[in-house]
């Protein structure tokens, strides 16, 4: 997901109550004993936000009205999504927590079809604790070891998302919207209700959309003979004639032809006088055919064939 910067209007998750007043003593304990700041005070200059999750960014092209009905329809949809604590870390410029929510990404998925010209804020989801600016960089590594210390993250550090908003950003004559309860029935272990994961639902459709007219438009650009599959030739086992005893039963000796069997033309007849041909019966060729079948093994029979009556 893409990073955003705060000074543009973007839509948050609050924490509850409970939650909210934890970090808020985690923070002060921390200002208290080194350069941090907290996200609380204005020095600080991390919004006036309280300790928060951004959903959505870039939410300037709306109005307000258009924003305040998505959050209405928004918090209606959604029951309340829990959430647990995971690593402190620690950047040049703040300190933050960050966090697993239940059912984050789906939330996000029915922001972004209530307000699709918006843009997903950036992973992991965290919430931003203060500010490290005036912490020497040498001491970074030693001031989050004393945060690790202090405040520990366990299994059972657990928090919910009950509360959504939105922050005008910067532009001071966007003024933000009251957070609103997240007062939606959750189905099942979802969170969300029908109308919201009918809103993720026609999110991923317009997705799906996108990629199947990009694939169309590729295709048209092909030629005909690019569509077509290729043409598949398909041969026979190779079966030819090898070896043709010429001659009566007498033993004659044998000799080999390259022409096709059944042939009238050949070394014999050639320069000899015609005679009338023989009553009794017609003269055989005896062929030897080798042939190869698909099981790989070489095999050959003995074929009769009539010939022609000719006169020799």
């Amino acid at each position: 997901m893409s990073q955003i910067s705060l000074s543009m209007p973007y839509l948050y998750l609050l924490l509850d109550d409970e939650s909210q007043d934890a970090i808020r003593q985690a923070a002060e304990s921390i200002q208290a004993g080194s350069p941090f700041i907290s996200q609380l005070d204005e020095r600080a200059e991390l919004g006036r936000v309280p300790f928060h999750l951004t959903v959505l960014g870039s939410l300037h092209m709306y109005s307000e009205n258009d924003i305040k009905a998505a959050l209405e329809r928004l918090a209606a949809a959604t029951g309340p999504i829990r959430g647990r604590f995971v690593k402190w870390e620690c950047s040049p410029a703040t300190l933050r927590c960050t966090v697993e929510v239940d059912l984050m990404s789906a939330f996000a998925d029915a922001s972004q079809a209530e307000l699709p010209r918006g843009r997903p804020w950036r992973t992991p989801a965290h919430i931003t604790i203060g500010s490290t600016r005036k912490i020497d960089a040498a001491q970074r590594s030693a001031f989050l070891a004393a945060v690790e210390t202090a405040f520990p993250i366990t299994d059972a550090s657990v928090f919910s998302v009950t509360h959504v908003g939105y922050e005008g950003g910067a532009d001071r004559s966007r003024s933000p919207l009251p957070p609103l309860p997240l007062t939606g029935e959750a189905d099942g272990r979802d969170g969300l209700s029908t109308v919201a994961v009918k809103a993720r639902l026609a999110a991923r459709t317009k997705e799906l959309e996108a990629e199947l007219a990009n694939r169309r438009s590729s295709a048209s650009g092909r030629t005909s003979n690019d569509r077509r599959p290729a043409s598949v030739t398909l041969s026979a086992p190779p079966f030819h004639s090898k070896r043709a005893l010429m001659g009566p039963a007498t033993g004659a000796s044998a000799m080999e032809v390259s022409q096709p069997l059944g042939s009238s033309t050949g070394p014999t007849g050639i320069g000899k006088k015609k005679r009338r041909p023989h009553r009794q019966h017609r003269r055989q060729v005896a062929a030897v055919i080798s042939t190869r079948w698909p099981g790989g093994r070489w095999e050959e029979k003995q074929v009769a064939e009539p010939q022609r009556p000719r006169w020799d």
